[in-house]
């Protein structure tokens, strides 16, 4: 994978994950997203 499509979608990730918390803050949103941040930081 390009390190630059790695990247962008890291801030994608990154900002669709602040959103969705301060949006409902449901746990079960906030665990997925978590990991998959944790798989992309790999």
């Amino acid at each position: 994978m390009n390190s630059q499509i790695a990247q962008s979608a890291n801030q994608l990730f990154r900002s669709s994950y602040r959103n969705m918390s301060a949006n409902c803050g449901n746990w079960r949103v906030q665990a997925v997203m978590a990991r998959l941040a944790a798989f992309h930081a790999r």
